[in-house]
């Protein structure tokens, strides 16, 4: 028997850490087959690809907050949307629309499209300047939801066969300020959503109860990390008081709904379901390289497919980046 080595990569390099709090953060497969990512409002990044980008190379520079994706076979980075609060936390609903939470009041979140141009937290009196895009014709807002405390840091679209039946498509934030989850319902407000808060389905009175992060897991469950701090203020971060060993995950499901043990979906035969009844994550295309949106890349030469509404609206946003420099052309 011979054993394997683990071995890594680096395929993405200089996000900034220049803040305590939404930084380069969260990681998730996009139906597309890209990766996405988020940056909060406070830090900036010059990505580069190392092993593509020569050394001491510029890479592309963001400043604020954002999401990115990138594509690990053609090893193409995105400026996906520009904007969107203090980004944290990114999450496909069944029909990949994409959300994020925010640390700001009034709102459960960001709903983004492609190459949007959204709110820009702490922009007055210019931290951030305007968008690139001389012809955004202003941002686009969050997603109103009326006189909500701040903040929800995190929110996921219910869709597993575990939780209740009237939370499916609903969103689940996490608010660690108050210590609590909340459940809201979404309505369609021209092409974007407006939310309604419903109830707080998770509230602890421990001080030290924060929940910062949900996903759907594979076994149809709700997982919540909880950070467990009395304090979660900048200064007890980089002052290194926190405990390190205090977090904890929960699991949250519906009673009397069965969690799905087969949870390896590589192993699941695709034809086994009939396609009228597939989400949009079971019929997406197999080659990753499909994708068909334009926008500002770093490398690669290929060309979008075809033409869609997003091009036609974003205008000038739709600039390729040089692959041996990673500048804008």
């Amino acid at each position: 028997m011979t054993s394997r080595t683990p071995t890594s990569e680096v395929h993405l390099a200089w996000f900034g850490f220049e803040d305590t709090h939404s930084v380069a953060n969260d990681i998730a497969w996009g139906p597309d087959g890209w990766l996405y990512g988020a940056q909060g409002s406070t830090v900036s990044c010059r990505v580069t690809r190392p092993g593509i980008n020569p050394p001491g190379a510029p890479g592309q520079y963001f400043e604020g907050c954002m999401v990115w994706r990138y594509h690990p076979d053609t090893r193409e980075f995105e400026i996906f949307t520009e904007g969107g609060g203090n980004v944290f936390g990114l999450e496909f609903d069944t029909s990949g629309r994409l959300f994020s939470g925010h640390n700001g009041g009034g709102t459960r979140g960001f709903h983004y499209v492609q190459n949007g141009f959204y709110l820009k937290q702490g922009k007055s009196p210019g931290k951030f300047g305007p968008p690139e895009n001389p012809f955004s014709f202003g941002e686009l807002p969050m997603m109103p939801g009326g006189n909500i405390p701040h903040f929800s840091h995190n929110v996921i679209a219910i869709n597993g066969s575990a939780m209740p039946d009237d939370w499916q498509g609903k969103l689940l934030g996490a608010d660690p300020l108050h210590r609590h989850l909340v459940l809201s319902e979404r309505s369609v407000r021209g092409a974007s959503f407006t939310t309604r808060d419903l109830a707080f389905p998770v509230k602890n009175s421990d001080v030290a109860f924060r929940p910062v992060y949900m996903v759907n897991a594979p076994d149809g469950s709700v997982l919540i990390a909880d950070f467990y701090e009395r304090y979660i203020a900048h200064g007890q971060h980089y002052q290194s008081q926190i405990d390190p060993t205090s977090g904890r995950i929960y699991r949250l499901s519906a009673k009397g709904k069965q969690r799905d043990t087969d949870t390896r979906p590589d192993k699941k035969n695709r034809q086994s379901t009939p396609a009228d009844s597939r989400s949009p994550e079971q019929v997406a295309p197999t080659d990753r390289r499909s994708a068909p949106w334009p926008t500002r890349r770093c490398g690669g030469s290929r060309r979008a497919a075809k033409t869609d509404w997003n091009q036609v609206w974003s205008g000038g946003a739709a600039r390729p980046l040089g692959a041996a420099s990673g500048r804008r052309t």
